[in-house]
Parts: structure tokens; C-alpha cells; sequence
């Protein structure tokens, strides 16, 4: 039970991390580059790995099942989107929050088909 519980702590430390830089990145001034169009892919992939973190860090609870977990990362995601709006330097972008929601639904999807599957379950 002790190793299970510094489990928890960890996975949503991990997360907690993982939001802020998330959040850290949205906000500051970066320089775009690559191909256009191109950040929609980091968008996914980015909000893919948020809502299979945030699935496994709850998945001991009500707060780690689907609707849940749609709710709390795809807001964040809106909220962020919503305060890029406001900055000079950002802007908001229908097609981010498109990507975004993508990366939720498909992180939701493969965590729920794994925890299903036993891959998620916890082994002492």
C-alpha cells in the first residue's frame, strides 16, 4: 500500500510538471518555425500524452475516468487558447483548439483500451 500511494504521489507530480510547461510554452514568446501547419501536430501530440497522463495519475479514482479526464484536459486546453486571445504576442486559433481536442479524445481513448486491456494495472 506505502509503494502504491508514492505511485500516485509521483504519476501526479509528473502531471502537475507536465501542465505547467504546458502551460509555460502557451504563453511565452516563441518564434515559429517549421512548415505551416505544422504545429497542429504538436498540438495533438502534446494534449494525446496530457490526457493519458492525467487518466493514469486518477486512474485510482472518479477523476481518472473518461468524462472526467475530457472535461479537466480539454479545458485546460480552452483556458489557455482563451488567454492566448488577450496576448499580444499569441493568438487564438480555432484550428489549435481543433488539434488539441483530437490529442484529448485519442490520449482518452488509448489509456481507457489500455487500462481495459490490464496494461495500466498496478503490480506489487
Amino acid at each position: 500500500m506505502f509503494f502504491q500511494r508514492r505511485r500516485v504521489i509521483f504519476w501526479r507530480a509528473m502531471l502537475f510538471l507536465w501542465v505547467v510547461l504546458i502551460g509555460i510554452s502557451s504563453l511565452v514568446r516563441i518564434p515559429r518555425s517549421g512548415p505551416e501547419g505544422s504545429d497542429k501536430l504538436i498540438h495533438l501530440a502534446v494534449y494525446f500524452l496530457t490526457a493519458g497522463l492525467y487518466i493514469f495519475a486518477f486512474r485510482d479514482g472518479r477523476l481518472g475516468r473518461p468524462i472526467p479526464a475530457f472535461l479537466v484536459v480539454f479545458g485546460y486546453s480552452g483556458l489557455l487558447e482563451w488567454i492566448q486571445y488577450y496576448l499580444p504576442w499569441r493568438s487564438f486559433s480555432p484550428g489549435d483548439l481543433a488539434a488539441n481536442l483530437g490529442g484529448v479524445i485519442l490520449g482518452i481513448a488509448l489509456s481507457v483500451r489500455l487500462g481495459r486491456a490490464g496494461v495500466t494495472e498496478e503490480r506489487d
